[in-house]
This record gives structure tokens, C-alpha cells and sequence, in this order.
């Protein structure tokens, strides 16, 4: 990634119409280095901050508004009205169905992120856009960048995605990681019968807490509190403030960490 005084100059539009999620990842793009960051809620309001800011990089959930991220992909990629063709597109998803990952290539996404959104996924995309861009193709049957993606095999350097799990891979999960994840639950369990879930900054803290609870579990290379753990902020993501979010679920999701 470039150092964070040239990431303080790029200007990063996020077009998310869940304000939790788009807090989630301002926070993490602020924490990163960047400063100019904007956001819109939905198709019209992203076409508007296209044209009025011109950012670097745009960030565009599946779902602003009935589903139609692809259709803001397509009309930054193809619409005589769009400022800027060529800018670098970060899709995010929590569809991981083969046919909507190509629909979102096809129409000319650079990278793609599947919820829940981690740091380490919004670096590892950033840096792709930013650092090894591809080329850019424009023909009458597709406009985006190259959906052919160049290989080193002599590329010694971190994974393309987090699912690519030969950087963690454990035999078993040791005693020291086992006593750090269990902190973490218990943590999380004494803050749970306090707070309010609509509370923004309350279930912020639980997100980030379950977060790190989540890269724990990762990291161990145990498929199954892998899969609880994430489970667990996907769910947060979904519900957000909305005050639908049941204290309930979230103890049943760390009771089965445990």
C-alpha cells in the first residue's frame, strides 16, 4: 500500500444505504490513513457525488436500494454521463454465488469483497486497485479492467483473499490461542445484558469486539469456530442499529465458540 500521506490524498466515495455498514467501513478506510472520504445511500446520490466530488475509488454495496449496485457499476462503466469510466470499483456482497460474482465482473467491478467486511479484506482490495492495477479494456461487448488476472507463481507475498487459508493453517489450536478466545467470548458475554441495541456506538463496540473474536478463530485454522464466529458479525452487519438485534442470538453464537 502506498505510505499513509499519499492514502491522505486519494478521496474514496462509499455508496452503502445501511448506515451501520457504511460506518463500518468509513471507520475502517479512516483508520487505514484516509482522510477525504464521502458517502452516498443510494443509486441517484452515488451518480450525484460522482459527478460533483470526482473520487478515486468508489466503494458500492450489492444492495443500495433494491439491488441495483450493478446498475451503478454499469452506469460509472458505460453512461456518456459518467465523469470518470475508468475509476477503480470495490464491490461489496454478502452473495457468494458463482453467477453474481461474474455478473459483478462482467460489468466491470475491480475487486470484490463478500461480507462481513474485516480490515484486512478492504487493505488487501485497496492495495490491488491502487498498487497493481490491471489493464483497462473498453470494446463494444465489455468495459473494465482486465478480467484476466496475471499470475507470478514466483509471488511469495500475502494471499489474494482471506479464504485463502494456507497463511493459517494449524494443526490443531493450541492452549494460548484457545485462552485468547475464550477472553474474548467472556468479554463479550459481561457487556451483552447492557446494551442498547440501538445504541450506535454500544453495538459498534460489540461489531468490533466480534470482529476480533473472528480473526482469532481464523486464524486457528478451525473450520467450524471459523464459521460461528463470522456468522456471528454477519449477523451484527445485517441488523445494525435498527434495534431488531436480539442479545439472545449473539449468546447463542458465542456459546457455540465456546
Amino acid at each position: 500500500m502506498p505510505n499513509r500521506n499519499k492514502l491522505a490524498e486519494k478521496s474514496i466515495l462509499v455508496v452503502e444505504s445501511q448506515e451501520f455498514m457504511r460506518t463500518i467501513i468509513v471507520d475502517i478506510l479512516r483508520t487505514i490513513g484516509f482522510k477525504k472520504i464521502e458517502t452516498a445511500r443510494n443509486l441517484d446520490d452515488g451518480k450525484l457525488q460522482m459527478k460533483t466530488w470526482l473520487p478515486d475509488v468508489v466503494f458500492c454495496d450489492a444492495e443500495i436500494g433494491a439491488g441495483n449496485g450493478l446498475k451503478f457499476v454499469a452506469w460509472i462503466r458505460t453512461s456518456k454521463d459518467s465523469p470518470n469510466p475508468k475509476i477503480p470499483i470495490i464491490y461489496v456482497t454478502g452473495d457468494r454465488a458463482q453467477e453474481q460474482i461474474l455478473a459483478a465482473r462482467d460489468t466491470g467491478v475491480n475487486e470484490i469483497i463478500i461480507k462481513p467486511i474485516v480490515p484486512q479484506a478492504v487493505i488487501s482490495r485497496l492495495k490491488t486497485v491502487l498498487v497493481n492495477e490491471r489493464a483497462f479494456i473498453q470494446s463494444h461487448t465489455f468495459v473494465g479492467p482486465d478480467r484476466r488476472r496475471n499470475r507470478n507463481r514466483t509471488y511469495n507475498g500475502g494471499k489474494r483473499r482471506l479464504q485463502d487459508t494456507s497463511e493459517t493453517e494449524t494443526a490443531s489450536i493450541d492452549e494460548s490461542s484457545r485462552e485468547t478466545i475464550l477472553q474474548g467470548v467472556d468479554a463479550i458475554l459481561t457487556d451483552l445484558p447492557h446494551i442498547d441495541v440501538k445504541n450506535r456506538t454500544l453495538v459498534m463496540t460489540l461489531y468490533r469486539k466480534s470482529e476480533s473474536l473472528w480473526q482469532l478463530s481464523h486464524a486457528t485454522g478451525d473450520d467450524d469456530l471459523d464459521v460461528v464466529s463470522q456468522s456471528l458479525i454477519k449477523y451484527i452487519q445485517a441488523v445494525g442499529i435498527s434495534g431488531l438485534l436480539k442479545p439472545e442470538l449473539v449468546r447463542l453464537h458465542l456459546e457455540a465458540v465456546r
